[in-house]
């Protein structure tokens, strides 16, 4: 199994424990490749680090479920993770530019962060310096 495949299905296993706590060095485990290769590898791959992709994810969901639902939002804050409402306010704010009961009130249009998809496009070793050339598509 090659980098690509293996980032992608670390990829859709966060995505199907979005709404629970995420252990993300476990999941990191199941794809064989140590914790500070994988880091690097994910990075170079998706453009961010494994936490910021999660919490990214978790936090455009969240603003959905803001648009869409009445769930209060400490509702909402807990089952994306946050162990407070004042630190995924900190957190949302940080995100999206507002809080997140002016986000809801206001209905601003935001940068939704989709779950990426990587494709398998070319990689090839440099024998030279050993290092890695690739050539990477990222759909959302």
């Amino acid at each position: 199994m090659d980098y690509i495949h293996r980032v992608q299905r670390v990829i859709d296993k966060i995505e199907k424990y979005l709404t629970e706590e995420i252990d993300i060095d476990e999941i990191i485990a199941d794809s064989y490749i140590s914790k500070y290769h994988f880091y690097r590898m994910f990075s170079a791959i998706v453009g961010v680090p494994p936490i910021a992709y999660v919490r990214k994810r978790k936090l455009s969901e969240a603003a959905i479920r803001l648009l869409e639902s009445s769930d209060r939002i400490i509702e909402i804050a807990a089952d994306y993770g946050f162990e407070s409402q004042e630190a995924f306010t900190r957190a949302f704010k940080s995100c999206h530019g507002f809080t997140p009961a002016k986000f809801r009130k206001e209905r601003p249009k935001f940068e939704f962060y989709c779950k990426c998809t990587v494709e398998w496009c070319k990689i090839k070793i440099k024998n030279i310096n050993g290092g890695i050339e690739m050539d990477i598509k990222i759909e959302e």
